[in-house]
């Protein structure tokens, strides 16, 4: 799949009302919006791995 066609693809499922909903239970579930600050370096990791899908959806909602 083409950069362009993949960043399309993102754009149309996760702009829809739909989408959106699913977006926002994904922040919710990987605890995007709260600190992955642990002494214990494992859970630390761990709730920073949760938040990468996250992540990398809203680049490719972002790119152009």
């Amino acid at each position: 799949m083409l950069k362009e066609e993949r960043r399309e693809l993102y754009h149309t499922v996760f702009n829809s009302p739909q989408g959106q909903k699913v977006l926002e239970d994904l922040a919710k579930v990987s605890e995007f919006n709260y600190t992955s600050f642990s002494l214990e370096p494992l859970v630390m990791a761990h709730k920073e791995g949760k938040k990468e899908l996250y992540r990398y959806i809203q680049k490719q909602l972002e790119a152009k």
